[in-house]
């Protein structure tokens, strides 16, 4: 919980220092949702085997393990999935990246524009939508990794 707290205030006042006047928010920067997504896939692996032990964890990467499915399916189907999991779980740091950075960057890009051709007025509507778009990624990006970190300690029962 204090992760996903401190990780949701972090990248909040990141996407709202775009407010003030001559700055830009660090989220409108790949590098800093690469980091959050990078510490975030971290510690959701890093507590997915705390929880299921290694092994217990990369069950999770082979599909389910039915004893009442027939033999046919059950030995190909983990040699199947398990790339196919690896591969999705990697492709997570790209999409928690690209999510963020790029609805920041076209925020910050609109109220850009719109100051440069209107300074007066109009701009306000916009920065009241810079708010709701940084508050509806923030809210994005600690539901996926409370989501990711969920699966990750899930326990098959």
């Amino acid at each position: 919980m204090a992760y996903l707290t401190t990780l949701g205030m972090f990248v909040l006042s990141c996407n709202l220092i775009g407010l003030v006047p001559g700055l830009e928010s660090p989220t409108a920067k790949a590098v800093v949702p690469l980091g959050c997504a990078l510490l975030t896939w971290t510690y959701y692996q890093f507590y997915g085997v705390r929880t299921n032990g290694l092994i217990g964890y990369l069950k999770h990467f082979m599909g389910p393990q039915d004893k009442d499915m027939p033999l046919y399916v059950r030995l190909p189907l983990p040699i199947l999935l398990f790339p196919i999991e690896i591969f999705s779980h990697l492709a997570r740091i790209m999409s928690l990246t690209i999510r963020l950075y790029a609805n920041m960057f076209a925020g910050e890009m609109v109220t850009l524009v719109f100051f440069s051709l209107i300074p007066f007025g109009v701009p306000v509507v916009f920065e009241g939508l810079h708010i709701f778009v940084s508050l509806v990624q923030t809210y994005i990006f600690v539901l996926l990794a409370c989501v990711y970190l969920g699966e990750a300690t899930a326990h098959d029962h």
